[in-house]
């Protein structure tokens, strides 16, 4: 079984190579630490499974399961969530065959993965959780265009300026802002920022 583990923490990735080398399974592993600038690599999508660590940049997760899922259909489990995070619910929105947080008995690793690839698993909860606090948030994902605006937003540009860097007009943006605030439930750009960067959208 072939497994690409992606994880930029160089000590986290020998833990996880080490615990899969030592189990009564047969991997064969390959790692990166990033995949830069989203580049894939020739040999990725040769891989049975992929394992995606969640970066520092918690954005980057999510531009990464976009980009191989633009690219194939090949199952992702990603490790390192906190059981509590809201950001596991933004993960369900996504075609994934695994979750597993910081909690789960890692010495059961091995187990998970071959449930993912013998397809054993119902749903990505099935690893570390049982249930969400965020129930609404999958009927409540932004769209990209809303996620490029929290972006800008965050990073203090005006409803002009972003008007102008989007090819949009400035009522266009100010609608979008509101779709933004009843989505995510806030009232004002603080709150925004504030559970846009909790859920991993900047």
């Amino acid at each position: 079984m072939k497994i690409l583990i992606i994880e930029e923490y160089p000590a986290i990735l020998q833990g996880l190579k080490c615990n899969l080398q030592h189990s009564d399974y047969t991997f064969e592993i390959s790692d990166y630490t990033s995949i830069q600038d989203l580049e894939i690599p020739l040999d990725f999508l040769t891989n049975d499974l992929v394992v995606l660590g969640v970066p520092q940049s918690v954005p980057q997760l999510f531009k990464w399961i976009n980009k191989i899922r633009s690219h194939s259909s090949i199952p992702i489990l990603v490790f390192g969530v906190d059981k509590d995070s809201p950001i596991l619910e933004r993960l369900l929105s996504f075609d994934l065959q695994g979750v597993v947080t910081k909690q789960y008995d890692f010495s059961s690793f091995p187990e998970a993965l071959i449930k993912v690839l013998a397809n054993e698993t119902n749903n990505c909860l099935q690893f570390g959780f049982q249930c969400s606090r965020y129930l609404d948030f999958q009927l409540n994902k932004l769209s990209n265009r809303e996620i490029e605006i929290v972006d800008l937003i965050a990073n203090e540009n005006t409803t002009g300026e972003i008007a102008d860097q989007l090819n949009i007009s400035i009522s266009t943006v100010e609608n979008h802002r509101k779709n933004i605030f009843r989505k995510m439930g806030v009232k004002n750009l603080a709150g925004m920022v504030l559970s846009a960067n909790r859920v991993g959208y900047i």
